[in-house]
């Protein structure tokens, strides 16, 4: 018997996965399906034994890699993806199985039957799935170090290191600076957060990005949840899975 747990949040791409997987191996025994980031850190820290995971990159809530900062897994894992052969041959060279999109019945074979070789359950090494990360989510080494914007008919520019905060208003993405001053960027947030240096700045949730100069403190509150509190006041909630990630952030 084989216990997936399968972590994908799309549920035609659960379910084409759990007819495939029982076409090829009646022993297979589906143990979960989750479809986000931090459902997944939860169900795994409650120590369900699985043997095998299926494993999609992004999901409702992130991207999958957040969830080896938060916890441990020594458990084989097959990702299933949509990205480019570059991608794919990073996979091959550090020993990751993958799917590609939409999954075929020939290649899930072939996976399952890599992993029924294996003799003893594979421990990822964090350095590799950072690697991985950077692949996936095309961090680069050169960021953004100022915007020139657009004001009536003349043009502004400002400098990345004096923004203080990012938030998203009528979706708008604003930039609140360090001098209070406010300015409208022309970029969602998904884009901002790509181009600027993640050694600065923190997403924080969907509305908020932040750097860490503008953070004043990290607040429990009575309902246990954290927050973290802006050198303006602003109170920014976090989730549990953001939480852990900012702190690890901040001691680095």
């Amino acid at each position: 018997m084989i216990r997936v747990l399968i972590v994908e949040d799309e549920q035609y791409n659960v379910q084409h996965l759990i007819g495939l997987l029982n076409e090829i191996d009646a022993t297979v025994e589906i143990v979960a399906v989750i479809d986000g980031v931090e459902d997944c850190i939860e169900w795994l820290e409650q120590g369900i034994e699985v043997d095998l995971i299926f494993m999609d990159i992004r999901l409702s809530d992130g991207v999958c890699f957040e969830i080896f900062d938060a916890v441990e897994v020594n458990i084989p894992i097959v990702f299933t993806t949509a990205y480019d052969q570059y991608a794919l041959q990073v996979f091959k060279v550090n020993s990751l199985d993958y799917l590609l999109k939409p999954i075929k019945k020939s290649a899930l074979q072939q996976s399952l039957e890599k992993f029924k070789k294996l003799n003893t359950l594979q421990v990822y090494d964090k350095q590799i799935l950072n690697n991985l990360t950077d692949v996936i989510q095309g961090r680069k080494e050169n960021y953004r170090m100022r915007f020139l914007l657009s004001n009536n008919d003349k043009y502004k520019v400002i400098q990345t290191q004096d923004i203080a905060y990012i938030y998203t208003e009528f979706r708008l993405s604003k930039a609140v600076m360090f001098d209070k001053s406010v300015n409208i960027l022309p970029f969602t947030m998904e884009e901002l957060e790509s181009e600027l240096d993640p050694n600065r700045f923190f997403r924080a949730s969907r509305q908020f990005l932040v750097s860490y100069e503008s953070i004043k403190t990290i607040q429990n509150n009575l309902n246990s949840k954290v927050s973290i509190i802006l050198l303006d006041d602003v109170e920014v909630d976090l989730s549990r899975e953001r939480t852990r990630a900012i702190k690890q952030w901040l001691d680095t």
